[in-house]
């Protein structure tokens, strides 16, 4: 589930959410324009955080991940939520309609930006250290900065993260051990061969 807005330096937001398959890019309703500015100012995904938090708290969800990034020479803005049973639109609609109320009235991004809020779907990306024991026991695929054992890509079963920061998982018939910084990516991965990352 997703719902999207467009966001302006102004303080103007549309009104108009699509429902979009999850992992799928949305289709954009972005008119050309010149390219955005490398650094749109610092501090926005903390911002975005804190409000964003409030408002997932109010409405029982658990805020996932917030990014901030640009693509295609314009900036999007994704908040990723979750809630036992999985996101509705409903959902994803109502933290979209206020966190843009309260992006429009304090101005905290002045470029021109698309907020998409959606559920991190089925093969939901690992992003906190906190995942590493919310999800143990699960298949996970980790791509990492540098080569383990000669490989930098892995998949296997979550045992979880250390004290140390040490993340485990068991690989055929044996235990491999990732240092939590030197991880690029993850996410969760169905029982269907699928080890892409």
């Amino acid at each position: 589930m997703r719902d999207e807005k467009k966001g302006h330096k102004t303080g103007k937001s549309g009104r108009s959410g699509k429902d979009t398959r999850p992992g799928r890019p949305a289709p954009s309703s972005h008119k050309a324009s010149k390219r955005p500015p490398r650094n749109p100012g610092s501090g926005i995904v903390d911002k975005v955080e804190k409000i964003v938090s409030g408002i997932c708290h109010d409405e029982s969800l658990e805020l996932v991940h917030v990014e901030f990034l640009s693509e295609s020479h314009h900036y999007y803005l994704r908040i990723y939520i979750d809630k036992p049973g999985g996101v509705t639109m409903g959902d994803c609609t109502a933290v979209s309609r206020q966190l843009a109320d309260i992006l429009d009235v304090n101005q905290i991004i002045d470029v021109e930006y698309r907020l998409e809020v959606s559920s991190p779907g089925i093969n939901r990306p690992l992003f906190k250290k906190s995942d590493y024991t919310k999800f143990i026991g699960q298949r996970v695929v980790i791509r990492t900065l540098r080569e383990i054992e000669g490989k930098k890509k892995w998949s296997g079963i979550l045992n979880g993260i250390s004290e140390k920061d040490c993340v485990t998982l068991s690989v055929d018939d044996h235990t491999v051990e990732i240092d939590f910084s030197s991880i690029k990516k993850a996410r969760l991965a169905e029982n269907n061969g699928d080890d892409r990352c």
